[in-house]
């Protein structure tokens, strides 16, 4: 499995955690408790979803093209 698969799949799995653990214990938090923290990671795995693409379409791909300058 490549770098940037894995991290996809981190934060897919880390963002479906989120509401799962919310359903098992409704009951130790309120309505408010539970959209507000839903909102919060949700806010969250955008930007971390973000960096990510970033992080490996930009930086990865500078790293490609020196490997490949270095080569020659």
């Amino acid at each position: 499995m490549n770098e940037e698969r894995f991290f996809y799949q981190l934060g897919t799995i880390a963002y479906l955690s989120w509401p799962l653990y919310f359903l098992i214990y409704k009951a130790e938090y309120s309505t408010e408790e539970i959209i507000e923290a839903i909102t919060f990671i949700s806010i969250l795995m955008v930007i971390y979803f973000a960096i990510t693409i970033i992080y490996f379409r930009i930086v990865m791909k500078k790293k490609k093209t020196k490997v490949r300058e270095s080569s020659f």
